[in-house]
């Protein structure tokens, strides 16, 4: 992150002292709404990935609790 950003410094002060600034001008709204796009991207595969362990960890849960025999009062073991 931090080296995006210093990339990111550098580029605009190179375009600023060549005088390129007016001919890049809408770069800088490309270059966010990129970044945006991507960090958008990022975090809905995250969210996805951490639903998908949560969803796997309540099936081995749920598959330990069927497969795991229950006593009863009688003493006769069960399977819910």
């Amino acid at each position: 992150m931090g080296l995006m950003l210093l990339g990111a410094i550098a580029l605009i002060v190179y375009l600023v002292l060549s005088g390129l600034a007016k001919e890049y001008a809408g770069l800088g709204a490309a270059l966010c709404a990129f970044a945006v796009g991507g960090f958008l991207i990022w975090h809905a595969m995250h969210l996805f990935l951490e639903e998908d362990v949560i969803e796997e960890q309540q099936i081995n849960i749920d598959k330990r609790t069927v497969s795991s025999p229950q006593q009863n009062p009688d003493g006769k073991e069960t399977n819910p």
